[in-house]
């Protein structure tokens, strides 16, 4: 019975290893086939416009909105092309929208917006400097609201796709640019609401990250 024992743990221990170099060599081919067809690419980038102000009167009569500078960070895969070829790219991204401060009247709230978002573009390689790309992709965006106590303090989470078009290159071996025009379609909320200490009502609006931005930066690429 001991011997039995003794040779069935054997042949597991000896199964187990097998399994694991099988394991490896397997990720390390992977590896390697994925490498030989495509680069990895880093990016970090900026909303190219800055901070976003469209406030109109003063005082009590303000109302609009003021958007700090936007931001983001990227990873992602990019096939590899000869010159006048297209090729694909994926990418996932962590963004900052920016903070807004809303003001309506004597009602004021701080939004934040921020999530991560995955890619999917075509690009086509005039030239290792020059590369136009379009496409699409989904996101989650956590927004979050908070008047201080007037009427809601909320951490939703929503959902969003968008596209984009832009361009990018290389301009020394590795270091590169990209600049891009991004549209997402994101919930957008109006409410009538009654601020605390108030007897009137006002229709509030938070747009979360719905619309276009130009996001511009600088990439590595290897």
């Amino acid at each position: 019975m001991k011997n039995i024992i003794l040779v069935t743990s054997l042949i597991a221990v000896m199964g187990t290893s097998l399994m694991a170099e099988s394991s490896d060599e397997y990720a390390e081919a992977f590896r390697k086939a994925f490498r030989e067809k495509n680069d990895i690419i880093l990016r970090v980038g900026v909303d190219a416009l800055g901070g976003v102000d469209d406030i109109s009167g003063s005082g009590l009569n303000k109302k609009g909105s003021e958007q700090d500078m936007g931001f983001e960070v990227a990873i992602g895969a990019e096939e590899k092309v000869e010159d006048f070829e297209w090729g694909s790219r994926r990418m996932m991204t962590l963004y900052s929208y920016g903070e807004t401060t809303y003001y309506n009247r004597n009602y004021k709230a701080e939004i934040f917006n921020s999530g991560i978002e995955t890619t999917a573009a075509t690009y086509f390689k005039a030239t290792q400097y020059f590369k136009p790309y379009v496409g699409v992709g989904i996101g989650l965006n956590i927004n979050s609201y908070d008047d201080h106590g007037s009427y809601r303090t909320s951490d939703d989470y929503q959902f969003s796709v968008h596209a984009v078009g832009g361009v990018s290159g290389e301009l020394f071996t590795g270091i590169g640019y990209y600049a891009e025009y991004k549209y997402r379609f994101a919930p957008t909320e109006r409410l009538q609401v009654t601020p605390e200490g108030s007897s009137t009502a006002l229709e509030i609006e938070n747009k979360g990250v719905d619309g276009g931005v130009f996001m511009a930066g600088l990439s590595y690429q290897f």
